[in-house]
């Protein structure tokens, strides 16, 4: 009766998904190998859902959050939330009543949120280029989904573009002629981190934080600019990552379409 009761257990953990153990496809595989290929599983699917959260604290402190989708061709995202955004790769639109203007076109906070604003797979591309640095952190659970961590730290010649990036989305200091920050953030003692949360039992990822820690050089800004910069300034995102696989539907402006070459 006992060998009946066993095997009457392990026929309902085949079936029953409560009962049943996923699989881990990772186990003891290095996350430099696993990492690319479940970027490469992510930028295979037509599309997902995502949430992004920003925070800047230490300058013109800020904090924004966009959610919205994605699709394959084109590159394509769209956002809503603290803007109303559209990417197609590296290039950006922003509503704005009833037209579309670039970011940099926009004035006030509308912009500087719209400013902040990322697509998605320049995360992931970032990421791919960085995997080989890769090393495993913790488990993690996103939204139910059984993870592990990967971490990795930015080269210096990546912290540098990140760093560029940024300084250019900085509007106060624009408005002086400081459009590139680089030459006054000590590279050596400034950070720029990943850690990527991969889906044990389907290698896809389903969140991916970063943080930038910049350390302003000392005396560094020029005079006449009359912002105070701080000593250091923290940069945080994080994207959640979901609806692989789902139908999804997304109302896409006439212009959008034309511009991106996307339909609904």
């Amino acid at each position: 009766m006992k060998n009946v009761s066993i095997v009457v257990v392990g026929v309902l953990c085949m079936f029953h998904p409560a009962l049943a153990q996923e699989e881990d496809l990772i186990g003891s595989k290095k996350a430099s190998s696993i990492l690319p290929k479940a970027i490469k599983a992510v930028l295979k699917e037509e599309g997902y859902r995502f949430t992004k959260t920003i925070q800047v604290a230490g300058f013109q402190d800020q904090k924004v959050d966009f959610q919205g989708q994605t699709r394959k061709k084109k590159s394509f995202a769209a956002a809503q939330g603290s803007a109303e955004v559209f990417a197609k790769g590296a290039s950006y639109l922003v509503r704005s009543g009833d037209t579309f203007l670039p970011p940099d076109k926009m004035q006030g906070a509308e912009g500087t949120s719209a400013a902040m604003f990322r697509n998605p797979i320049l995360y992931l591309l970032e990421v791919r280029k960085l995997a080989r640095r890769a090393q495993w952190g913790e488990d993690a659970d996103v939204d139910g989904h059984s993870c592990i961590v990967a971490e990795i730290s930015a080269d210096e010649r990546t912290l540098k573009s990140q760093v560029k990036e940024f300084g250019g989305n900085v509007g106060e200091l624009k408005r002086y002629g400081v459009s590139d920050i680089s030459p006054y953030i000590d590279l050596k003692r400034s950070t720029s981190d990943y850690f990527v949360s991969v889906g044990k039992s389907d290698l896809l990822l389903y969140r991916v934080e970063w943080k930038l820690k910049l350390m302003v050089k000392k005396n560094a800004i020029p005079p006449g600019v009359p912002v105070e910069i701080p000593s250091k300034i923290e940069v945080s995102m994080e994207l959640v990552l979901s609806g692989y696989g789902d139908e999804l539907e997304m109302d896409i402006p006439k212009f959008i379409q034309r511009w991106s070459g996307v339909k609904n």
